[in-house]
């Protein structure tokens, strides 16, 4: 659980580090060749002709604003790295699939393309904040508000736009999120969100790895 996929040289290539280094190899295949890019963009139609795997590739591709993909790749390994540190790189791994997956077959089901990690990464945000709701963030702003903000920003700009189907791929990314973090152990104080099935074993191994952790951090 704790030990990367693979290393390059002194690099351990995480789930997060993964995920990251694939975007920005997009990033830079965008400026070189983008039509290579369209093979992984998710396009409905491609999908139910039997193109299954631009339901995985999406996320990672850039959508050829480069500076906003970039930081797009900052903010999801900085939020991603901190989950991934509670749960594990096998859990975190199966969150993101879950997560890239299920929208898109729901955005595929709707008609709606995708492309690039904004939506993935606004779900990493919201279960982060879920976790770690009274974390203050810029000038002491709690991250629940943070959260509520940009969630609620994101929810008028789909309205006033009148992009209903993105919304619906929005809140599903969303709820998907947030229901598998609560199986794998994270968002405990959130009664509000529904359980699963039992995660009591999986608390208990997230429990064990943080104690392992502020050990090795006192020694």
């Amino acid at each position: 659980q704790d030990d990367p996929w693979f290393r390059i040289g002194n690099l351990d290539v995480t789930t997060t580090v993964l995920v990251c280094l694939l975007s920005l190899v997009t990033v830079i295949l965008y400026g070189a060749n983008r039509e290579v890019l369209v093979r992984f963009v998710l396009w409905p139609d491609k999908v139910w002709n039997g193109q299954v795997w631009r339901l995985v590739t999406w996320p990672m591709v850039t959508d050829g604003n480069i500076l906003w993909s970039i930081i797009s790749i900052a903010i999801f390994w900085w939020f991603g790295r901190e989950l991934e540190a509670q749960v594990g790189r096998v859990r975190f791994a199966l969150l993101l699939a879950a997560v890239t997956i299920g929208s898109g077959l729901v955005a595929a089901g709707l008609d709606v393309p995708l492309v690039g990690l904004r939506y993935v990464e606004l779900a990493v945000f919201v279960l982060f904040v879920a976790e770690n709701p009274r974390v203050p963030f810029f000038f002491g702003i709690r991250g629940w508000i943070i959260a509520l903000v940009f969630v609620g920003a994101e929810v008028l700009q789909r309205l006033g736009n009148r992009q209903f189907e993105e919304l619906w791929v929005t809140l599903v990314a969303l709820a998907i999120v947030l229901l598998m973090g609560r199986y794998f152990g994270l968002a405990a104080e959130q009664q509000w969100i529904p359980h699963l099935g039992r995660s009591g074993a999986i608390q208990r191994s997230r429990r064990s790895r943080l104690d392992g952790m502020r050990i090795q951090r006192d020694r």
